[in-house]
């Protein structure tokens, strides 16, 4: 073969090698970017949650489902009423004590459940500065008032819970 034909030879078979080993880098590194995507993803956990349930209170008819989800520095709150009246509202909160005895302030207001016409459920979702941790061993009672502010809903939560 004459130099001439080497030459060319070389410098297209060098410019293939060169091609080939910037695929080989290109598709090295997304796999790698993949791996550590898929493993960083894989390491992420669900948020922890408690639920508890608040039993309908000796001649009331609400009953409550109270659901705390881990969020970080502080905790999502789920309020989900049952055997409600229908068309009515009613205030939720967290106090601190026992049912029998509890602070009149609310530690946590956790907002309004509105009832619609018609229905017996309602829910209400809300945040606490609080953190999931310390919401499970807190000294706490989830309270229900109807509109004119009696209780018609309570049951313990955090250490008074089941």
């Amino acid at each position: 073969m004459s130099p001439q034909v080497c030459s060319i030879f070389n410098l297209i078979n060098k410019n293939h090698n060169n091609k080939t080993m910037k695929n080989f880098f290109k598709t090295t590194a997304l796999a790698l970017a993949a791996v550590a995507f898929l493993s960083i993803n894989a390491c992420k956990k669900d948020p922890l949650t408690k639920t508890y349930t608040i039993a309908a209170l000796s001649g009331q008819t609400i009953s409550a489902m109270v659901t705390f989800t881990e969020d970080g520095d502080k905790t999502k709150v789920k309020v989900e009423l049952m055997g409600a009246m229908g068309g009515k509202t009613y205030d939720v909160h967290i106090h601190e004590g026992i049912l029998t005895t509890y602070t009149p302030t609310p530690a946590y207001d956790l907002g309004k459940v509105s009832v619609a016409a018609g229905a017996t459920n309602g829910s209400v979702e809300a945040t606490v500065a609080k953190k999931y941790a310390d919401i499970l061993v807190y000294n706490g009672i989830f309270v229900c008032h109807d509109g004119t502010g009696a209780v018609v809903g309570a049951g313990g939560i955090g250490k008074n819970g089941m």
